[in-house]
């Protein structure tokens, strides 16, 4: 039988860019001044990646989407959206460090939440391998 010692290695180092949130549903996490609805996603979004869909009491109500340069920009009339909303999001900012959503309504909305998809990229830690003895028979 002869021992076999293995090296010590570092292995996935780095990051796996581009990794993709679908349908990421989130509530808000507070609801401020009546109209301003902040939402804390999973991951730190990839600028100009994030597409979503607002919900007000269950309904479908807007699809937007963020440019690179922060730019909220709103779709209308496209199918499945409620037509002439109530409640809507006008206006909307985007941190992409932190994963923060921030939503301005025309009203303080009941029940809102967003469904979003965006890219993001996955930090690794580096995996220390300790030397081990293997044995072979």
């Amino acid at each position: 039988m002869k021992n076999h010692w293995t090296k010590q290695k570092q292995i996935f180092e780095g990051s796996l860019p581009n990794q993709y949130v679908k349908d990421e549903q989130k509530k808000p996490v507070n609801i401020e001044y009546n109209q301003i609805t902040k939402f804390q996603l999973e991951e730190v979004i990839n600028p100009g990646t994030m597409t979503g869909t607002v919900y007000e009491k269950g309904k479908a109500v807007l699809c937007f989407s963020f440019q690179k340069d922060g730019v909220f920009s709103i779709f209308i009339g496209v199918e499945g959206i409620e037509k002439n909303p109530e409640i809507v999001p006008i206006d909307g900012l985007i941190d992409n460090n932190s994963g923060t959503v921030t939503l301005l309504w025309n009203q303080k909305p009941k029940n809102p939440y967003i469904a979003v998809s965006y890219e993001y990229t996955k930090e690794i830690e580096p995996v220390d391998f300790k030397p081990t003895i293997c044995q072979e028979k």
